[in-house]
């Protein structure tokens, strides 16, 4: 049997340069801080600045793999990454639930 269920992520942070296929990497946390690393094409990226929200839903199967699914986004090169540490993970989420900007790079980026 398979078990589904849906959680929220948001982009804490995307890189400013491009690997040589143009896909730029958006780091993506959880509120319990369960963390994952997915690269994105820079021609969609922008649609993604540090601070949205990106549900996913998450398979759970019989024999316990474990998969998450990005509903809103897609990429390539997805990777769960080590648990973020509690403090600054309830820190930008209250910054994400204020609807505080919180991408560094916003201002910088071209048009």
């Amino acid at each position: 049997m398979l078990v589904e269920f849906e959680k929220d992520f948001v982009v804490a942070i995307r890189s400013l340069n491009t690997n040589s296929f143009g896909l730029r990497q958006h780091i993506l946390i959880a509120r319990d801080g369960e963390a994952h690393s997915l690269c994105v094409s820079c021609c969609y990226d922008q649609q993604f600045p540090a601070g949205t929200v990106v549900p996913a839903t998450i398979s759970l199967s019989e024999t316990g793999s474990r998969s998450v699914r990005f509903t809103t986004m897609s990429g390539e090169l997805q990777q769960e990454l080590p648990e973020c540490p509690p403090q600054p993970t309830q820190e930008f989420w209250e910054l994400v639930d204020a609807q505080t900007p919180c991408d560094p790079y916003s201002s910088r980026q071209a048009a």
